[in-house]
């Protein structure tokens, strides 16, 4: 009685405590409950809505929950500690594992949670086909395709072969970004953000026409986009 008791407390002076008040509340308990499922979900449960998920003590509990639980909810608790912690690698394996056992909406943001981390990492044919995954639940998803022309305007160095010195990605980019603000206004904002950004990245007409392209021609991206667009050009 008293434990639950103390929990309750615990919750109610929440908004009133930080993530080390919070830790020296709870950690004490650590050692004869770390059997306990319902004190590591509880505990792991308290420190997220504290935002504490950097905690090595909330790292702590999430694998020590893993062990007893290797379901979805506990790979969750994983992949975000790791994420904020990181390490990436880790965090996409437990965000792998919870999809495993995941449908629906929650699917669907595990999906976007991937994607992100695998363009941040550099990894953007894979964080493409995460949020391509994130599109086939939810087709009308703008932030899929604003993480699909992030990961297209990353990839200016990488597939830069040619005189265009890969400023070409941009108009894939851009396809993308005009795409989100199309179908989700809830991205509008950030898409025109990125459109007016990388519009500005296009190549020049000069450049162009020394490849031998023109405003308006069809065009397909090489490298590993491999998508056509239609070729834009600014001014010198």
């Amino acid at each position: 009685k008293w434990v639950g008791t103390q929990e309750s407390i615990t919750k109610l002076m929440l908004p009133y405590l930080d993530c080390d008040k919070i830790t020296e509340l709870k950690e004490p308990l650590f050692a004869e409950r770390k059997e306990d499922v319902a004190y590591l979900k509880s505990t792991i449960n308290l420190l997220e809505k504290g935002g504490c998920e950097k905690s090595d003590f909330y790292y702590t509990l999430s694998e020590q929950l893993y062990q007893l639980e290797p379901n979805a909810t506990a790979a969750m608790s994983l992949a975000k500690a790791s994420k904020t912690r990181g390490d990436v690698k880790k965090a996409l394996n437990y965000y792998g594992q919870a999809a495993k056992e995941t449908e629906g909406e929650e699917l669907y943001d595990i999906y976007i949670q991937m994607s992100a981390l695998s363009i941040k990492n550099g990894s953007y044919s894979e964080g493409r086909s995460y949020a391509r995954k994130a599109l086939e639940i939810n087709e009308a998803s703008g932030e899929a395709y604003i993480l699909i022309g992030d990961a297209y305007a990353s990839s200016v160095r990488s597939c830069g072969g040619s005189a265009l010195k890969g400023r070409e990605v941009y108009w894939a980019a851009v396809d993308k970004y005009a795409k989100a603000r199309s179908i989700d206004s809830s991205v509008e904002e950030k898409a025109t953000e990125r459109i007016n950004k990388y519009s500005g990245y296009f190549p020049d007409k000069e450049t162009a026409f020394f490849e031998g392209i023109t405003d308006g021609q069809s065009y397909t991206i090489g490298c590993w986009i491999g998508e056509t667009t239609v070729v834009r050009t600014i001014s010198n």
